[in-house]
């Protein structure tokens, strides 16, 4: 009885002999040690050895008024806020204005380089 081979299946044994030879490394593509995604900072958010979200903020001396709000992402419940009451237009409204003002201060041909 003779046997059909695909190519994905030739490709396949190929791929998996190689990672056998090459050792236990060479299939994870140097994937890294420790994961990149930000630990949580515990039950107290922002304030948990940095002060409050505001002091946080005033730091930086970010022009104009910043607007946030911190939440435990499990709960939905509201850790802490600053300026929290204030409204703001939606984000697509403020990416509409970003974006005029880019085109007025940059011009329309302008590239960034990524």
């Amino acid at each position: 009885m003779t046997q059909a081979f695909s190519r994905r299946r030739v490709l396949g044994g190929s791929v998996a002999t190689l990672a056998l030879a090459l050792g236990p490394t060479a299939g994870i593509a140097g994937a890294p040690v420790a994961s990149l995604r930000p630990h949580p900072r515990g039950a107290k958010g922002v304030a948990q050895g940095h002060g409050s979200a505001a002091a946080v903020i005033d730091g930086f001396g970010l022009p104009g008024k910043v607007i946030c709000a911190v939440a435990d992402v499990r709960t939905g419940q509201p850790l802490e806020n600053v300026h929290g009451e204030d409204a703001l237009p939606p984000a697509s409204v403020a990416k509409i204005l970003t974006t005029l003002y880019a085109l007025d201060r940059l011009g329309a041909g302008y590239r960034f380089r990524t």
